[in-house]
């Protein structure tokens, strides 16, 4: 680490230290992790935030699926301020094509209706078989971004 502008100095050690509500964070797990690769792949805010979201979820089933419905506190909650539904649902189905197409994990995703006739957004991606450790030098294959 090479010191502020007109120093000459280097040294090779750098000391962080966290802020105690991020620390206890840390210590209870109340954070979520997802891969920055694909979340950086996709273009606009409404996908980004669809994907960080769905990332986020702990719902997904043991054969990877997952469905929450449209509803106006979801849609603020990604950005989505449309009123006009049939809009909303083309941009959700682009949004669920982009995300299939920035994280290979994912099979199938997109907006449906259920089985009471509200639309939902449902998501299929492939089984996890085992959970890789999520702490730096212990063999992350990418960078991870976390959300608290």
């Amino acid at each position: 680490v090479r010191g502020h502008e007109g120093h000459k100095r280097e040294d090779g050690h750098i000391t962080v230290r966290l802020h105690e509500f991020m620390h206890a964070l840390l210590k209870r797990k109340e954070y979520s992790l997802y891969p920055l690769g694909p979340y950086l792949q996709l273009r606009s805010d409404v996908d980004r935030e669809l994907y960080r979201l769905i990332e986020t979820q702990r719902g997904f089933g043991v054969n990877g699926d997952y469905e929450i419905t449209i509803t106006p506190e979801l849609l603020a909650t990604i950005g989505l301020n449309d009123r006009h539904e049939r809009r909303v649902r083309s941009r959700l189905r682009k949004a669920c094509e982009a995300l299939i197409e920035a994280d290979p994990r994912y099979l199938r995703a997109g907006v449906r209706k259920n089985k009471a006739g509200a639309y939902v957004l449902f998501f299929h991606r492939q089984k996890v078989v085992a959970q890789q450790p999520l702490l730096p030098g212990v063999g992350i294959p990418e960078a991870r971004v976390a959300v608290l």
